[in-house]
């Protein structure tokens, strides 16, 4: 049966009655001042003990269980959280003939976030070389745009203080995985089967790898003894880059995971860009972030390759953002070939391997 943890006050009262109960005749009105003080001392004492007893209770589970236990259950499932990443790319630095930069120089972006660089670098005849830097430290922020700037922390003679980012970016950059990311590959874990390759096999090794945010097996994709395995990135963009299909492929083919006779074949997702123009009531930037982020949870939940883009998904999103009033004024749908209208907005039928993809949101007030 269910257990309810007491109030400080019903505490007080039971221990206080229960004392009282015991101590017969005068005794009892004489002492009931101190029984009250011993009564409410020893509620505080009990309350802190029920309050322990059921924060417990909460670590037994997986659903229920904070940050430090939860990598505990992970330890027993042998499943560990994935750790934020680091960005890295090319920048092209430029200089005098023969000046060489170390390894490990410092670069650092407008902003104050810094990058060293890999590995020696001297410039060739033409004074320009290409090296790639990495972010000193871990996650989203070090994803910067390409074509920006990096200006080098201490001048280096022959060197010119500004760097130049490559066309491609510093890219690669992933967050830590979230609690709630954590407990639902280990839900998943603990209602799948292992039989040693079997669908949900796949895709439990797929997402153990950083930046993965969630895959999809195809049994028999191109025939006997194939099997194809699609993926998301974590991010802002979910269609994956090749070094991150590359990085699955190698660690869901190693030899003690994928089976030695199936022939793995890794599906890039194809992109359908969606644009929205929604009127919202009230229009600040608190309610327009949260609409966006509940709108992207959502299509990253309900939405799979191949599957479906529905309306109903824009309208959960904006209900669990507690707007008063909306309207989806307009929605437009790019293929690859340019954005067409969707009027009035309705559900997107997706084909092989497409995938929705959130690219803006307009937001006006109503």
């Amino acid at each position: 049966m269910p257990v309810t943890r007491p109030t400080i006050s019903q505490l007080n009262t039971r221990i206080e009655n229960d004392i009282v109960s015991r101590i017969s005749g005068s005794k009892a009105v004489a002492s009931r001042g101190l029984v009250r003080v011993l009564a409410r001392v020893l509620a505080g004492l009990f309350h802190i003990l029920w309050g322990r007893l059921e924060w417990q209770g909460k670590q037994m589970f997986v659903q229920t269980s904070d940050a430090s236990y939860l990598d505990r259950h992970g330890y027993v499932r042998s499943i560990t959280r994935k750790q934020a990443t680091y960005a890295t790319g090319p920048i092209t630095i430029t200089g005098d003939e023969g000046e060489s930069v170390p390894a490990g120089t410092i670069w650092q972006r407008e902003d104050g976030v810094r990058y060293t660089t890999d590995e020696l670098a001297t410039l060739p005849a033409g004074g320009s070389i290409e090296v790639n830097v990495t972010a000193q430290v871990a996650g989203t922020n070090g994803n910067t745009a390409g074509g920006g700037s990096l200006t080098i922390l201490t001048p280096i003679a022959g060197v010119d203080s500004s760097a130049t980012i490559g066309s491609e970016g510093l890219t690669g950059g992933t967050a830590a995985e979230t609690d709630t990311a954590y407990k639902t590959r280990m839900a998943a874990l603990d209602r799948a089967r292992r039989l040693g390759g079997s669908d949900t096999d796949y895709e439990i090794w797929a997402e153990e790898v950083a930046g993965v945010a969630k895959a999809w097996c195809y049994p028999l994709f191109d025939g006997a003894g194939t099997v194809g395995l699609s993926v998301l990135a974590d991010g802002d963009d979910p269609i994956p880059s090749a070094a991150l299909l590359d990085a699955v492929e190698a660690y869901v083919g190693a030899s003690n995971r994928k089976p030695s006779a199936a022939q793995l074949i890794m599906i890039e997702p194809e992109r359908v860009s969606v644009q929205f123009t929604l009127g919202i009531s009230p229009n600040n930037t608190t309610t327009r972030d949260l609409i966006t982020s509940n709108l992207k949870d959502l299509m990253l939940e309900k939405i799979y390759p191949g599957g479906s883009f529905a309306i109903s998904l824009v309208h959960n999103a904006l209900q669990r953002s507690n707007v008063t009033l909306y309207d989806i004024s307009s929605m437009s749908v790019d293929t690859g070939e340019g954005y067409e209208a969707v009027s009035p907005p309705a559900d997107v039928e997706l084909t092989g391997g497409q995938y929705a993809v959130l690219d803006a949101i307009t937001f006006t007030s109503v």
